[in-house]
C-alpha cells in the first residue's frame, strides 16, 4: 500500500478486502464451524461458539497487523502463538457487550462507560497489533498517540466498530440457524473490514508513530529490483503489441503498493498513447500524493500542470498538498500556478486550516505580481470577514492597510 495515497479510494477497496481468496476462505471455514457448533448440545456448543469467535478475532487482528505493515492483501492465516492478543481483544469486546446490556436493562449510567470504550476501542486494537513494538495496548498514552496521529479519520473505525458490535449482538438473539448464520456472516465481514481499515490508518500514520512497517523493510532489502522487473515486463508486453496488458500490469502495482517515480511515468506514457484522459486524471491524484510524500514538489507540479491542461479545475486530492504546492510554485516564481492553487483552496476547502493563509497568498500575487490591486483588496476583505479568528487574520489586516487606497479628506 501507499501511505500517501488518497484515503477515499483505499476505503472503497477495504469494502472488498474480505472477498480476496485468503480472507474469503477463512470466512467460509468460520461459518462452517459455526453451523457445526449450532448443532452441538448445551455447554459444548456454547464453548465451541466462543472458540469460533476467538478464532475470528485472531484472524481479524492478523488482518490489522498485516495492513498496518503495508500489505494490501489479507494474510493466509493467523498464528496461534498470538492468541494472547485475540484473547485480550475478545475480552474487551465482551466488556463492551456487557456494558451495553447493563446500560439498556439495569444501569443507564453505564452508557458513559460504553461510549468511552467504543471511542477508544479502535485505538486499543491498533496498539494491540504492535504490543511487542513501540505501542502497548495497556497504556492510555498509546491510545492517545494513535488517535492524534490518525486525526479526523479516526471517526471511520469508530463508526464501523459500532456497526460491528450491533451485528455481533444480533447473533446472540433467539434466531434460527439460517438467520444466525446470516448475522454471523455480517458480523465477521464487518470485523475483517473494520480491522483492515484500522491497520490501513495505522500504516498511513506509521511515521508519526515511529513504527517501521514490514513492507518498508522488504522494500529496503529488495531495493529497486521489483520495480525494474515490473518495467521490463510492461515493456515486453508493449513491444508485443499488447499495450492494454502493459497498462494493466502497471496499474495493479501502482494502486496496490508504493512504486518508483519511473513506474508512474511509464504508466502515464501508456495512458497518453491510449488517450485515456479519465485515467490520467485519476492517476494524477495518486502520483501527486506519492511525490508529495517524498517531498518532490517540482515533479508534483509537473504532474499538476499536465492534469490541469486536461481539466482546468483539477486540484490535488489532499488540501495540505495543495497548500504546499501553491507555496512551492510561488517560491519558484510560477505565479500563475501558485495563484490558481491558492485561490482555489479557500473555495474548495473553506474549513481547512490553511484556507485563510492560501487566500492571502493569492491576494499578494494579485497585488504584487499581477498589478490587480483592487481585485486583491476585494479578496482580502472577504478573507477578513470569513476568518475573523484565524491566525492569519493579523497578516490579512496588514495587507489591507498597506494596499487600501487612501481616502480623500
Amino acid at each position: 500500500m501507499n501511505p500517501t495515497a488518497p484515503l477515499l479510494p483505499q476505503l472503497g477497496k477495504a469494502v472488498l478486502y474480505p472477498l480476496h481468496m485468503a480472507a474469503l476462505t477463512t470466512l467460509a471455514a468460520l461459518l462452517l464451524a459455526r453451523v457445526v457448533a449450532a448443532l452441538l448440545p448445551g455447554v459444548i456448543g456454547w464453548i465451541a461458539a466462543l472458540l469460533i469467535w476467538a478464532s475470528a478475532y485472531l484472524y481479524a487482528l492478523e488482518c490489522l497487523r498485516h495492513s498496518a505493515n503495508g500489505f494490501a492483501r489479507p494474510p493466509e492465516m493467523a498464528l496461534w502463538q498470538d492468541y494472547h492478543g485475540a484473547a485480550a481483544l475478545f475480552l474487551i469486546q465482551g466488556a463492551q457487550m456487557a456494558l451495553l446490556i447493563l446500560a439498556v436493562y439495569i444501569a443507564p449510567i453505564c452508557w458513559l462507560g460504553l461510549i468511552g470504550l467504543t471511542l477508544l476501542l479502535p485505538a486499543i486494537t491498533m496498539s494491540l497489533a504492535f504490543d511487542d513494538a513501540l505501542l502497548s495496548w495497556r497504556s492510555p498514552v498509546s491510545w492517545v498517540r494513535a488517535i492524534a496521529a490518525i486525526g479526523l479519520a479516526y471517526a471511520i473505525p469508530v463508526l464501523l466498530g459500532v456497526l460491528q458490535m450491533l451485528a455481533f449482538m444480533a447473533t446472540l438473539g433467539p434466531l434460527g440457524l439460517n438467520e444466525g448464520l446470516l448475522w454471523t456472516a455480517v458480523a465477521l465481514y464487518l470485523a475483517i473490514v473494520t480491522y483492515h481499515i484500522n491497520g490501513t490508518l495505522l500504516f498511513r500514520s506509521h511515521q508519526r508513530l515511529g513504527l517501521t512497517p514490514e513492507s518498508d523493510l522488504l522494500a529496503e532489502a529488495t531495493g529497486r529490483h521489483a520495480d525494474d522487473d515490473l518495467l521490463t515486463q510492461a515493456r515486453l508486453l508493449e513491444h508485443r503489441g499488447d499495450a492494454a496488458a502493459a497498462r494493466e500490469v502497471l496499474a495493479e502495482q501502482i494502486y496496490d503498493r508504493q512504486v518508483t517515480h519511473e513506474v508512474h511515468l511509464a504508466y502515464r506514457r501508456l495512458l497518453r498513447a491510449a488517450n485515456d484522459r479519465e485515467e490520467l486524471l485519476r492517476h494524477g491524484q495518486w502520483h501527486i500524493a506519492a511525490l508529495m510524500g517524498d517531498e518532490q514538489f517540482r515533479r508534483a507540479l509537473g504532474v499538476l500542470h499536465e492534469c490541469q491542461a486536461m481539466d482546468p479545475a483539477f486540484l490535488p486530492e489532499m488540501p495540505e498538498h495543495t497548500a504546499l504546492l501553491a507555496q512551492a510554485a510561488a517560491d519558484g516564481g510560477m505565479w500563475q500556478t501558485a495563484l490558481k492553487l491558492a485561490r482555489a483552496y479557500p473555495n474548495t476547502w473553506p474549513q481547512a486550516p490553511d484556507a485563510a493563509r492560501c487566500g492571502l497568498l493569492a491576494a499578494r500575487i494579485l497585488a504584487e505580481q499581477e498589478g490587480r490591486t483592487a481585485e486583491a483588496l476585494v479578496l482580502a476583505g472577504k478573507l477578513a470577514a470569513a476568518y475573523p479568528h484565524d491566525p492569519a487574520r493579523a497578516d490579512i489586516d496588514t495587507f489591507l492597510q498597506h494596499y487600501a487606497a487612501p481616502t480623500s479628506p
